[in-house]
């Protein structure tokens, strides 16, 4: 049962090493998810920052109070979404500034993500890899043994250590 118990830990330490080991690339793809998106907010408000350029002297914001002085409903509805495109915007433009910095921070930044639906899309397509940059390799160490002792402690406290056979004394 001791065999079966320290198989089962040292599988557990490994698979906790390989699975944070899989992060870096997560990370990246997780990014690249970020800049899609990005892309797309740019492009969706481009129509409305060119009419701002034309109207309003390039604020987003004067054309925002323009829809919103308007008598008409759907005028003013507008100018909701047009703000919703503008703060959307905003949040991924600092998503992805604070994905400029370290595996920890990306791991902080993902872990409380604005976006969840980027996350939920990243990890659907997500392709494991495992990046032999001396950062990620440092990473996956750490993070792993941390998972490991997350996981085995609780393990080892509920099932207990199993102590070696001791001859009775005489």
């Amino acid at each position: 049962m001791r065999l079966f118990g320290a198989l089962a830990d040292r599988l557990l330490l490994i698979g906790a090493i390989l699975l944070a080991g899989a992060f870096p690339s997560f990370s990246t793809q997780y990014e690249q998810q970020l800049t899609a998106s990005l892309r797309q907010a740019e492009q969706d408000i481009a129509p409305f920052q060119a009419i701002a350029d034309r109207h309003h002297d390039g604020s987003l914001d004067a054309l925002i109070a323009h829809h919103r002085q308007s008598p008409d409903p759907t005028f003013y509805e507008e100018g909701d979404a047009i703000e919703a495109l503008v703060i959307s915007r905003a949040s991924l433009r600092t998503a992805q500034a604070d994905m400029a910095g370290s595996l920890l921070s990306d791991l902080r930044q993902i872990a409380l993500s604005r976006h969840p639906t980027i996350r939920s899309n990243a990890l659907r397509q997500f392709k494991p890899s495992f990046e032999y940059r001396s950062e990620s390799l440092l990473f996956s160490l750490i993070a792993g043994l941390v998972l490991w002792f997350a996981v085995s402690g609780p393990c080892r406290w509920f099932f207990g250590r199993s102590r070696p056979y001791r001859r009775p004394a005489r």
